[in-house]
């Protein structure tokens, strides 16, 4: 008897293990996982989709649990001066790191998921150095600015501290020959990282655009070259003949590197300058990619939306999971009225005739009333994420369709499908406006943006409130 009671005892134990285990398989402890242990990289070139039981995705309200209620702002007293962020990420710990400048210059920030400032980070919840930033693949901090004819890189650990393993004691530059570049740096520097650790750092000199390459470990990558220059390249657009703007970099898994901004021509006829969307393609080893993407590399952009001489800009650039190229900017008519535009092209710089809102093909443009026309209202595209289930989020910054309200600018989200639907799930119909981070009718937008593996999204903005000549830094978190 004794011994059956044991067989028992051991055939009982033996089932609770296995239910157990069932449970831990299938997810039961889900619960507990921090929602920012698996988030995707802003402007990430290799995000790919995992087939998983249940895809999170934001819903487009704001989450009340962050900061106060939703939103989180950071200003100088009695908005004394600009405090602009550039740059945000989300560590695996979930601490939230913006990069930017205030009143003492370049600043970088570490904040709690909650959305108060993180004491442990740097001193005091700071570094005193910022403006483009990104987390490379070991979670470390990379951030790049420009200064007079340098661009200067520094590289810290998840707390704020300089890693001495990066150039001299976590530091590196690039002094440039003005005359090399045809003029000092402009103050934007875009900031990617390629598969095997290297950073490169955008700009644009002398209308130009250029892209310096330094290896992991700060040293600059000599390798990389346009038979002129060693570890940086310099490309000017065949249509710019006043001067090309960069203003955002991604890698592709290829190792090729895509630069978007603004190239400018003045129009001797019209008396007034044109501006194109581009994008440049550059192989891995700094040569322009002439046979293998757009016209000897470049494609222009122009007029999709507005009359002639309007402006076309590329404000955001990403690479999806296919290689595919998407920038997100506004495209402006003589009217001046500013209208999101989202192009999406193939890896050889056609545009993908597949991505289609219904109305055009290769491109989705947002600003019209259920009819399909242009409406007057203002909208514009600066920052690109892809969400789990492969969607496609942009913030920006825009104005709704409510009369009176025309010259008043809100913080914008929109998601779209793979597709180039708009995915009218989020938000309304498609997408959310948000005004008011620093008191009535302020003038706000979205700037930079990064996305939880949990579905909530991170908009980095900024917030100018009526009569100010100053703006504070805003963060809102959607889930």
């Amino acid at each position: 008897m004794k011994s059956r009671n044991l067989w028992v005892l051991s055939g009982f134990l033996c089932f609770v293990l296995f239910i157990w285990l069932v449970w831990f398989l299938i997810g039961g402890c889900g619960s507990t996982v921090n929602e920012a242990t698996t988030s995707t990289t802003v402007f990430s070139s290799t995000t790919t989709s995992t087939t998983i039981k249940s895809i999170p995705i934001a819903s487009g309200t704001l989450d009340t649990s962050f900061g106060v209620n939703g939103l989180m702002v950071k200003s100088a007293d009695g908005y004394s001066t600009n405090v602009f962020g550039n740059s945000i990420a989300i560590e695996s710990s979930g601490r939230l790191i913006v990069s930017g400048s205030d009143a003492a210059g370049p600043e970088t920030w570490g904040f709690t998921a909650s959305g108060t400032t993180d004491a442990g980070f740097g001193s005091g919840g700071l570094v005193d150095f910022g403006r483009y930033m990104i987390l490379d693949s070991s979670g470390k901090i990379v951030i790049a600015r420009a200064i007079v004819n340098e661009i200067q890189v520094r590289r810290y650990d998840r707390d704020g501290d300089l890693d001495p393993t990066f150039g001299i004691n976590g530091a590196t530059s690039e002094s440039f020959d003005v005359s090399q570049i045809g003029g000092y740096p402009g103050d934007e520097t875009p900031i990617s990282s390629d598969g095997t650790g290297r950073i490169l750092v955008a700009g644009y000199s002398g209308g130009s655009v250029f892209v310096t390459r330094f290896n992991s470990d700060g040293s600059l990558d000599k390798t990389f070259t346009d038979g002129t220059h060693e570890g940086f390249v310099v490309y000017k657009s065949s249509i710019g003949n006043d001067s090309d703007y960069t203003a955002a970099i991604a890698c592709a898994a290829s190792g090729k590197i895509f630069v978007t901004g603004k190239c400018m021509s003045y129009n001797s006829i019209s008396g007034r300058s044109d501006y194109y969307m581009f994008i440049v393609a550059i192989k891995e080893n700094g040569q322009i990619d002439e046979a293998g993407f757009g016209t000897n590399g470049w494609v222009l952009a122009d007029n999709y939306v507005g009359t002639k001489n309007g402006e076309d800009w590329g404000n955001a650039i990403a690479v999806d999971s296919s290689g595919r190229i998407l920038v997100a900017g506004q495209d402006t008519d003589n009217s001046l009225s500013e209208r999101m535009i989202l192009w999406r092209y193939n890896s050889d710089g056609t545009l993908d005739e597949s991505f289609t809102d219904g109305d055009t093909t290769g491109y989705v443009v947002y600003n019209k009333n259920t009819s399909g026309v242009l409406l007057p209202w203002q909208a514009l595209g600066n920052a690109i994420a892809f969400d789990a289930a492969g969607n496609i989020v942009v913030a920006g910054a825009g104005t709704p369709a409510i009369p009176g309200i025309e010259d008043i600018l809100y913080t914008a989200v929109w998601r779209y499908d793979p597709s180039g639907a708009i995915d009218k799930s989020f938000g309304s119909d498609g997408v959310v406006y948000h005004n008011g981070a620093t008191g009535p009718g302020s003038d706000d937008r979205g700037i930079a943006m990064a996305i939880y593996a949990s579905g909530n999204i991170l908009v980095l903005g900024s917030s100018k409130p009526v009569g100010s000549a100053f703006s504070a830094m805003v963060v809102l978190k959607y889930k």
